[in-house]
This record gives structure tokens, C-alpha cells and sequence, in this order.
């Protein structure tokens, strides 16, 4: 505990002081404060003594968040940091009437139907953002897909245009572009274009374009001292930008590998663009190292390249899987948008 006040004139009377103020604050009957004899119990000292943040069940000790305090309420940042899928309960400290669920990818902002008890799914490495406030919140109409949806296959039957190599080809049925000698060593944009065909009474329906799960990879054990890779692969290669009869859907790069098309599709023919692209491993697989002998004959070996030995093409593309989702939906908690401020 604190007990002496080195480096002031009156040092000794100082740490008298000081010595009466910690037995006070640490050592007498009611005392304000707690003292630990060994910071090794701290831990469960504060778990025994404060109320938890956040409270996950099951545990999960993969899932984290990041509290911060607001002016109206308080968020709340989620994030699974696993390559597995997570099924938890919530309970947050603050108790509040209302919740939201923040989406910054789209904007979109959906009501917690009951603030008491919080389900939260997460896929792999997927995070969310929820907001507790007391406010009174009068946002949008939002839908919820029914259980019971038809799913349309659209993994065969696709033109793919290699802009790179201003080639076009047709693909029955999709898996990675690698996979063909001619592309082995492609880096670059293709586009996959197919038309599809819907029925006219899908109009009150939710459309989901779905493009499939990824696959989990065994991590290493131990884990790399220094570790940015996601022990996942998706069923994209790397990302992919969605077009819907010219009109841009949005992007798909991380779980869930979804995006809603509800609003760009019509009933009878339309038009899916896909452009997709991957990383420059591809390229480099397929040509040797630059020789760096004359430059380091002059200047010295200033660098080596890391991970560039005995390099392989990976998967690229959009692998398998390619599905539309089409589920009648119903009127559920209410949902609204945030756009930003001009």
C-alpha cells in the first residue's frame, strides 16, 4: 500500500500521512477500497466484486467487445475473433428499454425486440454493433424472412470475361478459374454475367443472392508471435462485386458471404453481374523472382524476400455454391437507416 512520500521536504511526517490515509481507504472496518496481497487474484477478485460489462452464454472466450459511452446511450462493438461459427446469449450491464443492432456496412439500423434477453449468431471472424439507449426509438417497417424460402441454383451456366486478358469464356458449372491451365496464374478482375428468370408473385418476397459458407482452416498451435491471417476461406476468391441489371448491389468479401437483392431484381429476365477479384499470389506463382545480383554486388543484399519460395496458384473466383434465397417476409421489429450527415 502507499506509505512513504520520498523527495519532500517534510518526507517523514508526509508518509505518516500517507500511511493513515491507505489504512483508512484499505484496512479499516468499512474501508472504501480493497487491497490485494497478490495482483495474481485480481482477476477473480474483480469478478467476485463488479458487475461484468458484458456476460456471454455459453462463455466464449473468442467473442470480444469494446464498450463506449454515448450521449443518448451506450455501444457496443461485437466481434467474433474465430473461424467458427458462435451462438450466444447477451446480458449487458446497462439496463435500458430499447436496443438496436447498427449494420455499418449498409447503414441499415434494426430494433432488439426484447432488450432482456439478446441472442447473438455470429459467423466466423463476423462483428456487429449494438446501441442500449432509453430514447424512445419510432424507426421503419423491417421484414423477416420466413423459414420456409425455395432456393434458386445459380451455379451453372456462366460467361466469364477475363478483362485483363480480353477473353471470354463459358463455365457449366462454377469452381475456381486456377483450376484451367489457360488461367492458372490469372491476377486480376473477371466478370461473371447470366441471366435468370423469375416468377411474377415474387414481389412480396426477400431476396438474398447467398454465395455459400466458408471453410474453416486448422490453425497452427502454437499461433505465429506476428498473425493477420483469417484461418478461413471463403466461397469467394477474394471479392466480388455484385451488379443487378446494371445497378450496383454491393460488395461481398467477409462472412456472411450474403447480400440482399430484393430491391434490384423484377419479375421475368434479368441480368447478374459479378466481378471478382483476386489477389496477385496467382501472378507471382507463375513467374520468377526478379535477379538481384547486380544490385547486390553494388549495394549490399538490403532484402530478402519473405514467403516467395516454391509459391502455388490459389482458388480464385467464385468457387461453388452460388444460390438466390427467395422467402416470403413478414412484418417484424422496426428498422430504419442512418445516413450520415452532410
Amino acid at each position: 500500500m502507499p506509505s512513504t512520500a520520498p523527495g519532500f521536504v517534510n518526507a517523514e511526517s508526509d508518509s505518516k500521512q500517507i500511511q493513515e490515509i491507505s489504512q483508512r481507504l484499505f484496512r479499516e472496518e468499512g474501508a472504501p477500497g480493497h487491497f490485494l496481497e497478490n495482483e495474481s487474484q485480481l482477476g477473480t477478485f474483480a469478478a467476485s466484486h463488479l458487475k461484468a460489462d458484458v456476460i456471454f452464454s455459453p462463455k466464449t472466450s473468442e467473442i470480444g467487445f469494446i464498450h463506449r459511452q454515448l450521449s443518448a446511450g451506450d455501444l457496443y462493438f461485437i466481434a467474433n475473433t474465430s473461424n467458427q461459427r458462435h451462438v450466444v446469449a447477451a446480458k449487458f450491464r446497462p439496463s435500458t428499454r430499447y436496443a438496436e443492432w447498427w449494420d455499418p456496412f449498409t447503414g441499415r439500423v434494426s430494433q432488439v425486440e426484447d432488450t432482456a434477453h439478446i441472442d447473438l449468431s455470429l459467423q466466423p471472424y463476423e462483428s456487429r454493433l449494438i446501441f442500449l439507449t432509453n430514447s424512445m426509438i419510432k424507426p421503419e417497417t423491417s421484414w423477416k424472412e420466413d423459414a420456409h424460402s425455395s432456393v434458386v441454383d445459380l451455379s451453372n451456366d456462366w460467361n466469364l470475361t477475363f478483362s485483363g486478358l480480353n477473353r471470354t469464356i463459358h463455365m457449366a458449372t462454377l469452381h475456381s478459374w486456377s483450376e484451367e491451365e489457360p488461367f492458372k496464374y490469372y491476377s486480376g478482375q473477371v466478370a461473371y454475367e447470366k441471366l435468370i428468370d423469375l416468377p411474377a408473385d415474387f414481389s412480396s418476397s426477400t431476396l438474398i443472392l447467398d454465395f455459400g459458407e466458408g471453410a474453416p482452416v486448422a490453425k497452427p498451435d502454437p499461433l505465429p508471435a506476428f498473425n493477420l491471417r483469417a484461418y478461413l476461406e471463403g466461397p469467394v476468391r477474394e471479392a466480388a462485386e455484385v451488379y443487378v441489371n446494371g445497378q450496383r448491389a454491393g460488395v461481398v468479401w467477409h462472412p456472411p458471404y450474403t447480400i440482399d437483392v430484393s430491391s434490384l431484381l423484377k419479375a421475368g429476365k434479368n441480368e447478374l453481374r459479378i466481378v471478382v477479384g483476386n489477389t496477385a499470389i496467382n501472378s507471382l506463382a507463375g513467374s520468377s523472382l526478379p535477379d538481384s545480383r547486380l544490385l547486390n554486388d553494388r549495394f549490399g543484399e538490403r532484402f530478402v524476400p519473405q514467403g516467395m519460395d516454391n509459391l502455388q496458384p490459389l482458388p480464385a473466383g467464385l468457387l461453388d455454391g452460388l444460390r438466390l434465397r427467395i422467402a416470403r417476409h413478414y412484418s417484424t421489429s422496426p428498422r430504419r437507416t442512418v445516413r450520415p450527415k452532410e
